[in-house]
């Protein structure tokens, strides 16, 4: 099956993120495609989705890597703010549409749904759109929702799929993190095999291995170190430059250079 998108189109806009107003880490967006690629190339059929869409910095990564018989699901509350519990962002469904149509080109394959995921059922997006093959959780950072997001993915992801979770390590929103360590702990299906800035990745036990082969192969230089996560062995993967980069922010050189290099 062919890709819907030319593969440069994937890389020029990953290197080029700040057309997207949203958060995402550069080399954490090159770690997505790269696994969105090597799903493809194993085999792995099925479709995309992010819940807690924003403008669609992080969905065009998966939707510029799909095939042409793969479903783009974004699932945001947009224009249902009431819902938004924590306020977690404020998705524009306006705003992302114009993104879709000025980067990618195409609406082809794409999959709207304005809800909370706390509404929405496995079944429901297994019946209408098929197994998924790589979820984003970025919707509302509570407890609850952190909990049903994680539920959700591992009841509709396909046996090759990955679950990327959003600011498990964020300061302001420790609610994931503590969601996350009650789903490791409970012996659930997913478990997690990496971890780069911003995100922590989780597949299905079968392919962790896989997983963590393919990113020392592509990344090389980029593998900190391994680590255990809730018990779980993972690898760390991006995160010392960033690390590195937070700790000169807070010495006295750092202030002063951010200051010389603050625009007048």
């Amino acid at each position: 099956m062919a890709s819907r998108f030319a593969p440069a189109m994937a890389d020029r806009y990953v290197g080029q993120l700040g057309r997207v107003q949203g958060w995402l880490d550069a080399f954490s967006a090159r770690v997505i495609l790269e696994i969105s690629r090597f799903q493809t190339q194993i085999g792995a059929r099925g479709a995309v989705a992010e819940i807690g869409v924003h403008h669609g910095k992080l969905f065009l990564v998966l939707f510029l890597s799909t095939q042409n018989d793969e479903p783009a699901i974004a699932i945001d509350v947009f224009a249902l703010q009431h819902l938004n519990v924590d306020k977690s962002g404020r998705g524009d469904k306006d705003i992302f549409l114009g993104h879709v149509d000025s980067i990618a080109g195409s609406r082809d394959g794409l999959a709207i749904i304005e809800d909370s995921s706390l509404h929405l059922s496995a079944d429901t997006i297994v019946r209408q759109h098929g197994r998924v093959r790589l979820l984003s959780i970025d919707g509302a950072h509570t407890e609850e929702a952190t909990t049903n997001d994680l539920g959700l993915g591992e009841a509709s992801m396909s046996e090759e799929g990955v679950l990327v979770i959003d600011d498990c390590f964020n300061e302001y929103w420790p609610e994931v993190s503590w969601a996350l360590a009650r789903y490791l702990l409970g012996q659930r299906e997913l478990l997690p095999f990496a971890i780069a800035p911003g995100k922590v990745l989780l597949c299905r036990a079968p392919m962790k291995s896989r997983y963590q082969a393919m990113l020392r192969e592509r990344f090389p230089r980029r593998i900190d170190k391994q680590a255990r996560l809730y018990g779980h062995e993972v690898l760390i993967v991006g995160v010392l430059p960033l690390t590195v980069r937070r700790r000169v922010a807070r010495t006295r050189f750092g202030g002063w250079l951010k200051s010389k290099l603050r625009p007048a």
